[in-house]
């Protein structure tokens, strides 16, 4: 008689944290699992991928609202550290990315550069940030107090 082995389902938040590298509460925890070609953790549950970090902010704060983000103020993408993650909307979650590697000094530069002929993808690359952040600020999307 052939036997068939018989599998305990385990809870989610246990399977879940068992991918994460937890340090002091202060630190960034790591999620150690799969991550996407932008660094983002991935986690699956009912058969459907979820973001480690959105994941993590429900378990140990709250449901998301509806149509919001979750912003990384440690700027590590892999980080699921719920005193390190807020909710932002779309537009201020863009402009954390912005701040995260440009200064209120660098926008006048950037808007020069464009002027002068280079292309929004060269200043990108110049810049460490996407053509996506150059061409919302050149077209007064972001950084509009500058």
């Amino acid at each position: 008689m052939k036997r068939t082995k018989v599998y305990k389902k385990r809870p989610i938040e246990e399977r879940f944290w068992e991918k994460v590298d937890k340090h002091k509460p202060d630190e960034c925890w790591e999620w150690l699992a799969h991550k996407s070609e932008k660094g983002y953790g991935h986690f699956r549950k009912n058969g459907k991928m979820y973001r480690a970090h959105r994941f993590a902010y429900e378990i140990l704060v709250g449901v998301i609202p509806e149509g919001l983000q979750i912003d990384h103020l440690c700027k590590n993408r892999s980080c699921v550290n719920p005193a390190h993650l807020r909710v932002v909307t779309s537009a201020e979650n863009t402009q954390a990315g912005l701040v995260a590697k440009l200064t209120k000094a660098d926008i006048p530069k950037i808007k020069k550069m464009y002027s002068r002929g280079h292309t929004q993808k060269e200043v990108a690359r110049l810049f460490g940030v996407g053509q996506r952040n150059i061409s919302n600020i050149i077209n007064g999307k972001t950084w509009i107090d500058v």
